[in-house]
């Protein structure tokens, strides 16, 4: 292989560029495998610190049992408030289960009609009636009903 020198390099500098780059690439390498040794360690180090979380230990006592497992918005459910979650379609269930605990609360502390419109709110609706005070909470109840039974007489709906 013959070289041809132009303007400034020189087979001299060649030499040093090549030697330079096979510095930086065995840098690269050395680093590469540092940094791995260092995460390899870390990791394991860092979950150590991590607290577990409670687990309860299974008990044989019938009343833990019977109050049912909590969802996961962490509301327990009685064995009736169970039954009724039971019996729900897999879509309901699982709209319930999109429901953060405060609304879920709040919708088993309804009557049995007022938990049926409840399902007809909107997802908004059904967080904003539960942040409300119980004043405007039982205005707001008062419209939703005379909605619902002016939609069930047949009458076209008022405008929200």
């Amino acid at each position: 292989m013959q070289f041809v020198a132009h303007g400034n390099l020189t087979p001299g500098f060649l030499v040093w560029g090549t030697q330079l780059l096979e510095s930086i690439s065995m840098r690269k390498t050395i680093l590469f495998l540092v940094g791995g040794n260092l995460a390899a360690i870390s990791i394991p180090t860092l979950a150590q610190d991590t607290a577990m979380p409670d687990i309860p230990a299974p008990s044989g006592d019938e009343s833990a049992a019977s109050a049912g497992p909590p969802n996961a918005a962490g509301v327990d459910l009685t064995p009736e408030q169970m039954t009724d979650y039971g019996g729900w379609p897999a879509e309901k269930q699982a709209e319930y289960d999109g429901w953060p605990g405060d609304v879920q609360a709040y919708y088993w502390s309804l009557m049995p009609d007022r938990q049926a419109l409840f399902w007809r709110l909107g997802t908004n609706d059904k967080l904003a009636l539960t942040a409300m005070g119980d004043e405007e909470r039982e205005a707001s109840w008062t419209i939703v009903e005379t909605r619902a039974a002016e939609q069930a007489e047949g009458g076209a709906p008022p405008p929200p």
